[in-house]
C-alpha cells in the first residue's frame, strides 16, 4: 500500500461538504457496490454496498448544524491498486 494525497483531498473536502449539510456529496463519492464497507466504532457498525450511502446521510442528518472538524493530523489514507482506505480520529 501506499499513502495517497489525492484520498486525502477527497476527505477533507467531504468533512467541508458534512459541516455544510450537503449530502449529495455523499451521492455523488460513495459507491454502492458489494465490496464497500463501512466501519464505525461500535461492532453493530458495519455496513456494506447500498447501505453505506444510507447510513452516511443518516449519520449526517443526526449532526444537523454541528461542524465536522478535523486537524488531518491522525490522518491516514492508502491504497492499493483500485482500493482506498482511510482512517482518522477528530
Amino acid at each position: 500500500m501506499e499513502r495517497s494525497e489525492e484520498l486525502q483531498d477527497l476527505v477533507r473536502t467531504s468533512f467541508e461538504a458534512y459541516s455544510k449539510g450537503d449530502t449529495s456529496f455523499i451521492d455523488r463519492h460513495t459507491s454502492s457496490h458489494d465490496g464497500v464497507r463501512h466501519i464505525g466504532s461500535d461492532p453493530n457498525e458495519w455496513f456494506k454496498g447500498e447501505q453505506v450511502a444510507e447510513v452516511l446521510k443518516q449519520e449526517e442528518m443526526q449532526v444537523g448544524d454541528v461542524t465536522v472538524s478535523c486537524t488531518g493530523r491522525s490522518m491516514r489514507s492508502s491504497r492499493a491498486t483500485s482500493v482506498g482506505y482511510r482512517a482518522d480520529r477528530c
